[in-house]
């Protein structure tokens, strides 16, 4: 059997043996199996933050590779649990909103192992599962396909006037990743004056080439190591001083 390289990222934390009892049963399932942790201290239920880390790093793998996403699992009991492809990679996760984050809501084929929470050892279920989309790799295109759930579209608008995104997440030094993205909007902001505002705030008027082109405690906007528009304050928390939470409003004006 070829080794099968399979990506982990979760909210379970790294202190109470979940991450090892994930792998163990995924292990007993396959003789030869590479394991890459993403993640396991994704915030708590936040799928927002886990699509970003995954949707970002998932090309970094060879064709193939299964990225297995387990954030808020716990949070019903119905929740099914299943596989897409995307760009001839595979992802596997709870049907809870983060597929619609990860795809964008476009039409990717889905498939579905049923419901995670059928037995009380959900590893067990995870693990056989991801056995079995290994083997339906050859015939994915006449395995029976379902829908997931999308959720309403994030605000990502451009007019004449202004750009207007999201805060996709806020990281653990409390800086605000939007999904603006510089491959958008950059051509369209060159040698123009902007205003970056959060609701009635106007935070910045520049974008600089990276945080440390501010000084301490200034607030500054640059494109992260993603290209992602990062607005920051240089050694402090903008998030907590500005109240800004994941799924807040950034537009930017231009003239």
């Amino acid at each position: 059997m070829q080794t099968q390289l399979i990506t982990l990222t979760s909210d379970f934390g790294t202190n109470d043996g979940s991450v090892m009892l994930l792998k163990s049963s995924i292990s007993k399932q396959l003789s030869d199996v590479v394991f890459t942790d993403f993640s396991h201290h994704i915030k708590a239920f936040q799928i927002s933050h886990a699509a970003y880390l995954v949707s970002n790093l998932y090309n970094q793998f060879d064709e193939g590779t299964i990225h297995c996403i387990f954030v808020n699992v716990l949070a019903r009991k119905s929740y099914e649990l299943k596989a897409a492809k995307f760009k001839e990679h595979y992802f596997i996760g709870i049907d809870n909103g983060i597929f619609s984050y990860l795809f964008k809501n476009e039409n990717v084929e889905v498939i579905s192992f049923g419901n995670i929470h059928e037995s009380q050892f959900f590893f067990k279920h995870i693990a056989n599962s991801i056995a079995s989309l290994i083997d339906l790799k050859k015939t994915w295109n006449n395995a029976p396909k379902t829908d997931y759930l999308k959720l309403l579209e994030q605000p990502f608008k451009i007019t004449d006037e202004s750009i207007t995104g999201w805060i996709w997440m806020v990281d653990d030094f409390g800086n605000l990743i939007t999904n603006i993205h510089r491959n958008q909007i950059e051509h369209i902001i060159e040698n123009k004056s902007i205003s970056i505002s959060y609701g009635y705030k106007t935070l910045l008027t520049t974008i600089e080439a990276n945080l440390f082109d501010a000084k301490p405690f200034d607030p500054v906007a640059y494109y992260n190591q993603f290209g992602y528009l990062e607005i920051a304050i240089r050694n402090h928390n903008i998030s907590k001083l500005f109240n800004l939470n994941e799924g807040g409003t950034i537009k930017i004006t231009y003239q």
